[in-house]
This record gives C-alpha cells, structure tokens and sequence, in this order.
C-alpha cells in the first residue's frame, strides 16, 4: 500500500494553512480545503507522475497551493505545501 510521508517542514505548512483558513473564513472552510488537499494526496499517490517536474521534485497545483513532492518506493515523500505567490526557489532546499 503506497502511503504520504510529510517532511517536517510540509506538516507545519499543512497546520498552518488549516490554521489560517480557520482564521480567515471558517472551520467549515477550513474542513473543506483539509478535504481537497488530502484527495489531491491521494490522487497523486496513485498517479504520482501527474505533477510537473520542477527541480527534483515534482510539482501539484491545488486549490491557492502548490505540493511540491517526491515519488519514493513506499509511495510520495511531500516536501513543502506552499502558497502560489511564494518563489518556491526560496523555500526549497
């Protein structure tokens, strides 16, 4: 069974987006959007070629947000759920 494995840094992204949405608009909102980032995981896990190459990763474009992930044996390793309008040049390691 392929899994998701976040980076540190790609579960604090994950928090603090939840976080914000929470703040912002609502938890309604914010359980939704959990919603649509988690099937858009399970998607690319069972086609993890989707995402466009950018670097060595690969990228995914969701909802106000881009993951940015590696596939590994066991399934995709997430790096870092960032906002559209941040440079991911200066984000990524």
């Amino acid at each position: 069974m392929n899994v998701a494995t976040f980076s540190e840094r790609a579960e604090r992204d994950f928090e603090e987006i939840i976080q914000f949405t929470t703040a912002t608009w609502s938890v309604a909102q914010a359980v939704r959007y959990q919603a649509i980032l988690e099937d858009a995981i399970d998607l690319l896990l069972r086609f993890p070629e989707m995402g466009r190459r950018f670097r060595h990763y690969r990228r995914y474009d969701v909802g106000s947000h881009v993951v940015f992930y590696r596939p590994v044996p066991a399934g995709l390793r997430i790096v870092r759920i960032l906002h559209k309008r941040m440079l991911p040049e200066l984000w990524l390691n």
